[in-house]
């Protein structure tokens, strides 16, 4: 399917929002890219992220009946500000989230893995990048270390940030694909039983 020249989102309380796709990413060669693209000495394109940081807005969207959200965060301070920003944005706009409850010690020492969910809404899985398990309790360090404007990392400390990050998902694997296999079992409606009757 080819994708659309523009799409518009609209949604009540919420800016209207015009998508205009580059090209298709997923099927994409060199020689797909529209000429219009290539031509024009400026290109703009927009941050999925760019309100909230993370693309919660553009996921969410009802049409797209999203049963789970894998959520890494890989802000600068409160590892928790955009899942609550997300909650609250669709609290206030009526798309279904699950609640948010962070306590201030979760802020600061923050758990490799945490589950939101609840009737009726996407599972969302989130995954600070500093936590107490990969960061051997010592997050503080690690913030200092890898703040989200440095400009540059040299190969061994990026080295040891994919390390780090690699981690996350390694450390939470089963925990993962079980709440995929989850979100999987949501979709599947039911087969119809057979009543069988003996006499």
């Amino acid at each position: 399917m080819q994708p659309k020249d523009f799409y518009v989102f609209k949604s009540e309380n919420t800016p209207t929002v015009i998508h205009i796709p580059l090209f298709n990413m997923v099927n994409c060669e060199e020689a797909e890219v529209p000429e219009e693209v290539l031509s024009k000495e400026h290109t703009h394109l927009e941050d999925a992220g760019l309100v909230m940081n993370s693309p919660y807005v553009a996921a969410l969207r009802p049409d797209r009946k999203v049963k789970l959200i894998l959520s890494f965060d890989f802000s600068a301070g409160d590892p928790f500000m955009t899942v609550t920003q997300a909650a609250e944005h669709c609290k206030q706009t009526g798309i279904p989230f699950p609640p948010v409850d962070i306590s201030e010690e979760d802020k600061m020492q923050p758990k490799d893995v945490y589950v939101f969910k609840s009737e009726n809404t996407p599972t969302v899985i989130h995954i600070p990048l500093f936590n107490m398990v990969n960061c051997e309790g010592d997050v503080a360090k690690w913030r200092e270390t890898y703040p989200t404007f440095r400009n540059a990392y040299d190969r061994e400390t990026m080295d040891e940030l994919i390390r780090v990050s690699g981690l996350n998902v390694a450390n939470n694997k089963n925990r993962i694909l079980q709440e995929i296999s989850d979100a999987c079992k949501k979709m599947i409606q039911p087969a119809k039983r057979r009543h069988v009757c003996l006499i």
